[in-house]
């Protein structure tokens, strides 16, 4: 008895003990539940964060892109007014300017025009049915006082002849000694355009604004119908204009003062600076629309670990009552003994099977007292080897140290739970980055005595986001800078140079003839030749310079710390040019290429990193249009004809809308029977002030533009219902743009024409020229197969001045080919031309290819190339390019002599 009265207690203190460490384990495992749930409910809501940053980005973006069309279109629509009304001021009739134009777009509520004395004299919502006096109102005010003509943006204003809020857009009318002769105006209703940012998905409560930049919002859209009388309330004092001032672009959660002065809602505000206009779109996202779903998840995560803390504080409770039964009696210590293994295996089992790394560790000694399976799977070692040791025993000296000094942290800084990240060297996975969240467990006197670290390797995770971060700055494809990163660096080098004075330069590269490689060889083959471009000019280049891609084949370079910097940035493009002209191997193939590079020079053309990409583009321009392979820097001279090339363009897009084109014709007689066989149409311009405009001296801007698409439709519809009043026997010839071949719609455009005149397909001739086809035969031949089957007569035109012209032929069963003028012209003068047209005929016979003389001047071109075999002549010997009225169909062409030519 003796025996067991003695051996009751040290089994009571065994219990008690073993009470308490189990009450620990259940402890534990409610601290790595939360910890858990802590730290995805943490996870979803940055994932929500970084979502709803790059959302109201995209939106923002939307909302610029938009604004900005706004803007440039009612801007065109003031210029035409202003050109229209001082063309003609005393009899200009505004209504009919606007429904010729169609110019009052669906957010115009009117188009005006003030005289200097600030009376409304003309509207487009028609007679005015009294005085409408604007001269008190800034709009009006500012252009009065103006030095300068420029676009004025107004803040929100009741107009006095519509009545309705609007923004009114205007520009200065100039008397022609210069003074102020009153004002052309656009009123922008604020309602329809609120319209349009409600139809954006914003979520329940978002909103979207435009702010001007001197704070005064011009329209809001949000849940509230009650935003919409907040337009022309200042916003000087939200954090907007605060920020702006840190850069153009960016976002930051509204306080609960801002948010106070409108809806009371927070928000995380997203604002973009459009470039040129002084205008702020402004997106925000509100705070509960964000973290809805975040907060859905996380409600989840917090059920969960509610119902297994409920379970793991039965199975304690369970555990414990055992526990006192079995003190209160020695039989029922085996099985008491039995229950609380259950319970430290249920335990046991939780912690092993969570899907993170957990280890507890004595806060003391910091070694681990408990791992899991997923640590054991994290280091590549088994728990024997790990329990009783330090980090120091199972990590590098660096990286323990590192785990060390950041438990002892946790524990001194009496926070229950710290967050960490550590760049860790693991044997088996290498550099990897592990996120742990330690919990600090205190006895009743405060003192830590087991610290708990659950961990997660978030390398992965971090490497998406650095990869994310290097896209945003470089380009995928060859890894250089990209635009925005070259804008930086261009405003770095000219922070430099204001400091130290020292001249950097901007070097615009364009690959001629890459577009053709993607044509014949595919995208693929695209992309490595742009890699192997990128590799070339790389080791061409100093580590102090840049170089980026700005998309597609457009590279830049900067180029920095030349003492001559114009000689050296020569030097640079000749040696550019030289090395893109060396061929490259791309899948098996030798590509010839080259480049055009455009040269902008800083300080001395400007500093600024928008102004100097311009300059140098204009100077690229320049480049390629002297005949391409070649550099030039940039003149003052080029923004005028810029300039005046845009101001030409806006004359031309009127043209079209007003019916300023009108079509001459140029019979084609042939060569046996001397009569008329076809008659090429051929446009010209009407310039109200300019006369009659020739076609090379706005064809080419037209293609550039795409302009040429819908001339080229008008062109095919007008010579066709044209055609239908001739003789049977005679066709009409059409040329055709490259452009037009990139539109999918050019075979139902041809059709369309022929059937809409009541033209036969036989009495339709479509010429493309030869340098068209060379650039783009993969574009253009699927549709001239098409035309040629409906049994349009398809020719190549200026045949001989391509560097392929014998090829050409072998693509495509041309019915006819035209020798290029210049041939023609020369023949009698230039043995060499008269070769090739002798060569040409006598292909084109071989492969029964008609042929036509273009450029006939004199009589004796006539007479030789008629004895040469040509099928067919043109030219001003015969008549010029006029109207169809003055064609004389009946005519015979017979021996004709100097004083017949016409």
């Amino acid at each position: 008895m003796s025996g067991a009265g003695a051996e009751l207690p040290d089994m009571t203190k065994w219990l008690a003990a073993f009470r308490q460490t189990t009450t620990y384990l259940g402890v534990a495992v409610l601290v790595v539940v939360w910890g858990g749930i802590y730290l995805l409910a943490a996870q979803e809501n940055e994932r929500a964060y970084q979502d709803a940053v790059r959302q109201s980005g995209n939106l923002d973006r939307v909302l610029e892109e938009f604004v900005r069309r706004v803007v440039e279109e009612t801007d065109d629509a003031l210029l035409s007014l202003r050109r229209a009304y001082q063309t003609d001021p005393q009899h200009f009739d505004i209504g009919r300017w606007t429904a010729e134009t169609q110019s009052n777009n669906s957010l115009a509520v009117q188009f005006s025009i003030t005289g200097a004395d600030g009376f409304v004299r003309q509207s487009s919502r028609g007679p005015l049915s009294h005085p409408a006096y604007v001269g008190d109102r800034a709009p009006f005010a500012v252009q009065r006082d103006a030095a300068a003509d420029r676009l004025y943006i107004s803040v929100p204003l009741i107009g006095q002849v519509t009545g309705k809020l609007s923004m009114e857009f205007n520009r200065r009318l100039s008397a022609p000694d210069g003074s102020f002769a009153g004002t052309v105006s656009c009123a922008i209703d604020v309602a329809r355009l609120e319209d349009f940012f409600s139809s954006l998905d914003l979520g329940r409560r978002g909103v979207v604004a435009l702010v001007g930049s001197d704070g005064v919002l011009r329209a809001r859209a949000g849940p509230d119908p009650a935003t919409r009388r907040l337009p022309g309330r200042s916003a000087s004092q939200s954090p907007l204009l605060r920020h702006l001032r840190q850069g153009p672009q960016g976002s930051y959660w509204n306080s609960p003062g801002s948010a106070a002065r409108f809806d009371g809602v927070p928000r995380l505000m997203s604002y973009r600076q459009l470039s040129g206009v002084p205008l702020i779109a402004v997106v925000g996202l509100a705070r509960d629309d964000i973290f809805q779903h975040a907060g859905a998840i996380a409600r989840k995560y917090v059920l969960a670990g509610v119902t297994l803390s409920l379970l793991v504080l039965i199975v304690v409770i369970l555990g414990a009552s055992r526990q006192a039964r079995m003190l209160a009696t020695a039989t029922e210590l085996e099985s008491s003994k039995q229950s609380l293994d259950e319970t430290r295996k249920f335990l046991d089992s939780i912690i092993e099977n969570i899907p993170v790394a957990v280890v507890v560790k004595d806060a003391a000694t910091r070694r681990f007292i408990l791992v899991n399976r997923a640590f054991e799977a994290m280091l590549g070692e088994p728990r024997s080897e790990l329990l009783g040791r330090t980090v120091f025993d199972i990590h590098r000296q660096r990286n323990a140290k590192s785990i060390n000094d950041a438990d002892t942290e946790s524990i001194a800084s009496g926070d229950r739970v710290s967050y960490s990240e550590i760049e860790i060297d693991m044997p088996r996975l290498g550099q990897r980055m592990q996120a742990t969240a330690r919990i600090v467990i205190r006895n009743s006197q405060a003192e830590a005595k087991y610290l708990i670290a659950v961990i997660e390797d978030v390398t992965e995770r971090k490497k998406a986001e650095q990869r994310i971060a290097f896209l945003a700055h470089h380009d995928a494809l060859t890894g250089l800078a990209n635009r925005a990163a070259l804008a930086q660096k261009i405003d770095e080098a000219a922070a430099r140079q204001r400091r130290r004075n020292e001249p950097f330069t901007v070097l615009l590269l364009d690959l001629d003839r890459f577009k053709q490689v993607n044509d014949t060889l595919g995208h693929a083959a695209g992309d490595t030749l742009l890699i192997e471009v990128a590799t070339r000019l790389k080791s061409l280049l100093r580590e102090t310079d840049v170089l980026a891609r700005l998309g597609g084949d457009e590279f830049a370079i900067i180029q920095a710390g030349e003492a001559d910097q114009r000689d050296a940035a020569r030097s640079l493009a000749e040696r550019v040019i030289a090395l893109l002209g060396r061929p490259f191997a791309v899948d098996g193939a030798d590509i010839g290429i080259g480049a055009s590079i455009g040269i902008a020079l800083a300080p001395e053309h400007g500093t600024g990193s928008e102004s100097l990409l311009k300059m140098a583009d204009l100077a690229l321009y320049r480049a390629k249009s002297a005949g391409r392979n070649g550099y030039c820097f940039f003149a003052p001279e080029m923004s005028e004809v810029a300039s005046a090339r845009q101001e030409i363009e806006g004359d031309l897009r009127r043209a079209i809308q007003q019916g300023e084109l009108e079509l001459h014709y140029q019979p084609i007689i042939d060569a046996k029977t001397r009569r008329i066989c076809s008659v090429e149409a051929l446009v010209r311009w009407r310039h109200p002030t300019e006369g009659l405009i020739a076609p090379d001296l706005f064809i080419p801007l037209a293609e550039e533009t795409g302009l040429i698409a819908p001339i080229g439709d008008w062109v095919l519809r007008t010579a066709c219902a044209e055609a239908v009043k001739w003789p049977a026997a005679v066709k009409v010839a059409v040329n055709l743009s490259l452009v037009q071949f990139r539109k999918t719609d050019l075979a139902d455009v041809v059709t369309h024409a022929l059937v809409d005149a009541g033209l036969r397909p036989e009495r339709l001739e479509l010429e493309i020229t030869e340098t068209a086809l060379i650039e783009s035969a993969a574009e253009c031949l699927p549709a001239l197969r098409q035309f040629k089957a409906l049994g349009i007569t398809i020719v190549l035109d200026d045949f001989g001045t391509g560097y392929s012209s014998l090829s050409q032929l072998a693509k495509f069963p041309f019915d006819r080919i035209k020798i290029d003028k210049s041939f023609t012209q020369n023949m009698t003068r230039r043995s060499e031309c008269a070769a090739i047209i002798s060569a040409t005929l006598t292909l084109a016979q071989s492969l029964d290819i008609q042929t036509t003389a273009e450029g006939v001047e004199t009589v004796e071109q006539y007479r030789l190339l008629r004895l040469a075999g040509v099928t067919s002549l043109q030219g001003f010997l015969f008549k010029r390019p006029g109207p169809a009225s003055e064609i004389d169909f009946d005519r015979c062409y017979g021996d004709l002599s100097v004083g017949q030519a016409a």
